[in-house]
């Protein structure tokens, strides 16, 4: 009967244990997006100081970018602009905004935004590098 009390009385702590455990492994939507992003046509590398580094066909430049972390309600059909990029390309700079959606650990989705509609070419899905890649260590050491 003692050893039964004295299991009950350390669930608690065992509980507390996993949580805490489990909660520090978590990241915030913002940290997630934190590494370089690919897809066959664009290397978009997001760094921690709010800054990136977009390499791809279209455009290359660098720049700063802001990120709420906030998604759209499934239900709604509207588009949410979430993500706004301040990019530098030569001597021009260029203020765009998206609506980023994860799809899974290691893709998200880019949809530009313009007054409110989707631009059809402005639909880019990417995969997040490793940590390991190349790439992205040597970018980080910028």
């Amino acid at each position: 009967m003692t050893q039964l009390k004295s299991r009950r009385a350390l669930l608690p702590l065992f509980s507390l244990l996993v949580m805490t455990t489990c909660c520090s492994c978590m990241q915030t939507p913002q940290e997630r997006l934190v590494g370089r992003w690919f897809n066959s046509q664009n290397s978009i590398r997001f760094k921690e100081d709010g800054t990136l580094i977009w390499n791809g066909r279209r455009r290359q430049g660098y720049g700063r970018y802001w990120y709420t972390g906030e998604s759209r309600k499934s239900t709604t059909n509207q588009l949410q602009p979430n993500l706004t990029i301040q990019l530098r390309t030569g001597d021009t700079d260029a203020v765009t905004q998206y609506e980023l959606q994860y799809m899974g650990d290691d893709r998200l989705r880019l949809q530009q935004i313009i007054e409110g509609r989707r631009i059809p070419r402005g639909l880019v899905v990417l995969a997040k590098a490793d940590a390991d890649d190349t790439l992205t260590t040597e970018l980080a050491s910028r």
